[in-house]
């Protein structure tokens, strides 16, 4: 990966890791980001609501963990949440908005009390999100493998 963004990443207050095995389960939260493709009911559950490829694969690869969802609308949300159906993404992120959900997303974070926070993603599509999460106060990493 090119330098520039692995500075970005860092800049964000996150570390790069391939692999979270190292992590103490009990002590991280595992999350990844929403996706545009979502289901056509107007409530679902978080994990039947997501329809993305990366999401269906971390909702198969996560039981047992504690888990959740970076929405740019709900802020972190669970699993086994429901929620009304949304069409919000990053277009609709005003600087306003994205100052507001920072803070959400750190009382939200903190609230759960993991000393960890790993987010899974791609690199570059996970900047934003990673934006969003930088003021959280845990160790944070991101995380493109297992």
């Amino acid at each position: 990966m090119d330098q520039k963004y692995i500075d970005k990443i860092n800049n964000f207050g996150f570390e790069i890791i391939d692999s979270c095995k190292d992590l103490n389960k009990d002590n991280t939260l595992y999350v990844t980001y929403c996706c545009a493709e979502k289901c056509k009911e107007p409530k679902a559950k978080v994990r039947d609501l997501y329809l993305s490829v990366r999401c269906k694969t971390f909702f198969k690869n996560i039981e047992g963990y504690d888990a959740g969802i970076i929405s740019e609308k709900y802020g972190l949300v669970f699993l086994d949440q429901e929620l009304d159906n949304y069409d919000f993404g990053p277009k609709d992120l005003t600087e306003e908005i994205k100052e507001e959900l920072k803070e959400t997303l750190r009382q939200q974070i903190k609230a759960h009390g993991k000393q960890n926070l790993v987010l899974f993603g791609a690199p570059l599509m996970s900047m934003g999100f990673m934006n969003l999460l930088s003021k959280v106060e845990c160790n944070k990493y991101l995380c493109y493998g297992t």
